[in-house]
């Protein structure tokens, strides 16, 4: 399986997915992690797109394929999971979409979640979901 961690400082801080800086991809064969990378991840704030729509943070129901939302699993597209502290409604629906499941947790230790994640113990904590 592939699966990618939030990070902040590549190595042992799990980050809400809108202040990460990179993912942390590992491909993991049965109890161990064959292979690890970093991916630099996508700017996806609404400031970088605001020139070209007019937004407003009162919306509710957001289309999956919203403009300010596009790319952001360019750099993971692979991956089965997305693990993070925590993410918006938007970029949950936008990783979705290309099949990668976004999975939370309260644990910010890269080594701590990469193991609970190959001993299968890893729970989705959806209250970080906002």
């Amino acid at each position: 399986m592939k699966f990618a961690i939030t990070a902040g400082d590549e190595k042992t801080e799990n980050r809400d997915f809108g202040r990460a800086s990179c993912y942390l991809v590992f491909t993991s064969e049965p109890g161990r992690i064959a292979t690890n990378e970093r991916h630099k991840k996508p700017y996806h704030h609404h400031s970088t797109l605001a020139a070209r729509h007019e937004h407003t943070h009162g919306h509710t129901n957001p289309t999956p394929a919203h403009p300010c939302q596009i790319g952001i699993a360019s750099a993971i597209q692979d991956c089965e999971r997305l693990i993070s502290a925590g993410m918006g409604r938007d970029a949950y629906l936008s990783l979705e979409c290309p099949g990668i499941k976004p999975t939370f947790t309260e644990n910010l230790a890269i080594t701590v979640v990469v193991n609970t994640c190959l001993d299968g113990s890893l729970q989705n904590q959806l209250n970080k979901l906002y």
